[in-house]
């Protein structure tokens, strides 16, 4: 086998990886950039810079029960408490009793 050929075949492999690494690259992208609509679509959905109510938690409460007593309704309650929480500025599900909540409607 002569150098230029073992030098061709070298390249191709080196093409190959690189197209390898571009479609990867490019997926990593495009499943970031569908989450990244499916975040943005979640205030438009249900109104961030809609109205809210308050509400003021009751003992026994959780964000699930409050997000589906209160929230709009055929709204995926996923949704609606990850809306309660940006809303409230809370970084987790620990809600108190007395604590008043801001919820969409």
């Amino acid at each position: 086998m002569s150098a230029g050929s073992l030098f061709l075949n070298r390249t191709k492999r080196s093409g190959y990886h690189l197209l390898l690494v571009a479609l990867v690259l490019a997926l990593v992208v495009i499943s970031g950039y569908w989450r990244l609509q499916e975040l943005l679509d979640l205030g438009g959905e249900i109104g961030l810079s809609g109205s809210n109510k308050t509400v003021v938690v009751s003992e026994g409460d959780t964000l699930w029960h409050i997000a589906r007593k209160h929230g709009p309704a055929g709204v995926d309650t996923r949704k609606v408490v990850a809306t309660i929480k940006q809303l409230n500025g809370l970084n987790d599900a620990q809600i108190a009793p007395g604590m008043v909540l801001q919820i969409p409607e």
